[in-house]
């Protein structure tokens, strides 16, 4: 027959101590309002499916919270269907023996239940072997689940917690860029001390480099001013992997240990930080690498088919891009289009189109979008391009144009040869104004120091003039790599293993 743990009951099993629901609450919240900020309340609770251990802590900001972690009773049996003490022990030990509650559940509902007797003997058993190992503790009988209660008992001090004014001022950790790109730890001003939730949002602009890991880690830290120097504890850790360049964030303050940062290019929500504020700093590289301004010239082939004109657009497009992503220092864009010779003399030639001329990131892609719209150009011989023209055409402007100081950058898009300067054993016939495409580059290379170029080309045979055109960087229009693409041209810095906080630009604080 069932026992009856009635309110009179005082069987062997709970000895004389006759506390229930009520002294629990009261219990469970005078606990709470001791523990500092590394205690730990534990509740180990026993009912007729399973031991359950309850931890209760105060997040930084003063905020307590409950987890649980279950174990049915099939988990701490012998073979021979008995409870184990030492796998019992186990799951219920606590991190402060001092701080730990003992709980009995006899749910209503299940007090006179068929079959309850075998599984609420499994409880009877394990909370005598808790007692035995911990005489201390004060023991409960419950009739609803410690889980229930200690909401209960906590949701008090939460919403007292949540509306809590700020004692210390709160602070972003960030990093500035101090001389030859040495990073200096700094933080962002986020909340002084006084405000409370409701309070003004807080609006800020930082930056993310280039890395492998591309997590940047938003730790919210109080700052203690009584300390000399300034002490600082974390809040909160949370990250999201960030694409490289500008972020707009607004910072809120849900509760104290708790900001919202929300922004465009943020997700939503933000994920919790699995490593330590000691992790985090370690990772946070010595100084960001930086490359020199650059100048880049794209010469690209005009001519059909326009499936290979399309790819021949894609590629640059992407090129541009992948720059305005990674770059670590001012580039600019000149694009320049060329297609091919007429096919017999006075013939109308095409002209060498410079769509734009040192601009920046959006006038190129722009100049490009309008020659997409266009489509390829099907005029003119189908032996070769006028690849050296353009070459020539490049080389005069960059000689004579004062603006274009930065390190030069050439990359050749297409997919003919250029024309020979002279007649040869070839179908082609010569340039009519007879250019050489040796002679422009070596002029170019000559003129600029440290000139790099890079070659996107799909023909076949290659010939020496596209062995030339790519001799520091070369690609294929089919899944061509622009990013690895420009970082080999030195137009995107090298990518970090990590750089895990904001970079501040206007120097923090």
């Amino acid at each position: 027959m069932p026992h009856n743990f009635g309110a009179g009951d005082s069987g062997d099993v709970f000895g004389a101590d006759g506390r229930g629901d009520e002294d629990f609450l009261r219990r469970v919240a005078d606990e709470v309002s001791c523990l500092g900020a590394d205690g730990v309340l534990t509740v180990a609770e026993f009912t007729p499916e399973q031991a359950t251990r309850w931890e209760v802590r105060l997040d930084p900001g003063g905020m307590p919270s409950a987890t649980f972690f279950p174990s049915p009773w099939q988990e701490t049996l012998t073979t021979g269907g008995e409870l184990a003490a030492d796998k019992l022990a186990d799951r219920i030990r606590p991190e402060d023996p001092g701080r730990l509650l003992l709980v009995h559940v006899t749910p209503r509902e299940t007090v006179s239940a068929p079959g309850a007797e075998g599984s609420a003997g499994l409880a009877a058993v394990a909370l005598a072997q808790a007692q035995q190992r911990y005489p201390d503790a004060p023991v409960f009988h419950l009739r609803e689940p410690a889980g229930d209660l200690i909401s209960q008992a906590i949701a008090p001090i939460r919403r007292e917690a949540a509306a809590a004014p700020l004692a210390q001022w709160y602070e972003l950790a960030a990093v500035r860029e101090g001389p030859g790109g040495t990073l200096i730890p700094t933080t962002q001003r986020l909340f002084p001390p006084g405000v409370s939730r409701g309070a003004p949002p807080r609006r800020f602009t930082f930056w993310v480099a280039p890395a492998e890991d591309p997590r940047t880690v938003f730790a919210v830290l109080a700052r203690d001013d009584e300390t000399e120097p300034p002490a600082y504890t974390v809040m909160s850790m949370e990250s999201a992997p960030l694409a490289p360049g500008r972020h707009d964030v607004t910072a809120t303050l849900l509760r104290p240990g708790k900001v919202r940062f929300a922004g465009e290019s943020l997700p939503k929500p933000l994920e919790p930080e699995p490593r330590t504020w000691a992790e985090v700093r370690a990772a946070v590289p010595r100084q960001i690498p930086r490359s020199a301004p650059a100048h880049l010239t794209i010469a690209l082939e005009l001519c059909e088919p326009q499936v290979l004109f399309a790819q021949r657009v894609d590629c640059a497009t992407r090129l541009i891009e992948d720059i305005g992503d990674g770059a670590t220092a001012p580039v600019r864009y000149s694009l320049v289009g060329y297609g091919s010779h007429a096919p017999a003399r006075m013939a109308r030639e095409t002209q060498i189109e410079e769509a734009c001329w040192a601009d920046d990131a959006p006038a190129a892609l722009g100049a490009l979008d309008r020659l997409r719209d266009r489509g390829a150009l099907a005029d003119g011989s189908a032996h070769g391009a006028k690849l050296e023209c353009a070459l020539h055409h490049i080389k005069r402007r960059l000689a004579t144009d004062g603006t274009t100081w930065e390190r030069q950058v050439l990359v050749t898009i297409g997919t003919r040869p250029p024309f020979p300067w002279a007649q040869d054993g070839s179908d082609a016939l010569p340039c009519p104004w007879g250019l050489h495409w040796r002679s422009a580059l070596k002029a170019m290379a000559e003129r600029h120091d440290g000139m790099a170029f890079g070659a996107v080309y799909d023909g076949e045979p290659t010939t020496e003039a596209w062995e030339h055109l790519g001799s520091d960087a070369r690609g294929l229009p089919s899944g061509f790599h622009a990013r690895r693409f420009g970082m080999t041209l030195g137009l995107i810095g090298q990518g970090l293993p990590a750089f895990p906080l904001p970079l501040i630009l206007d120097g923090g604080r």
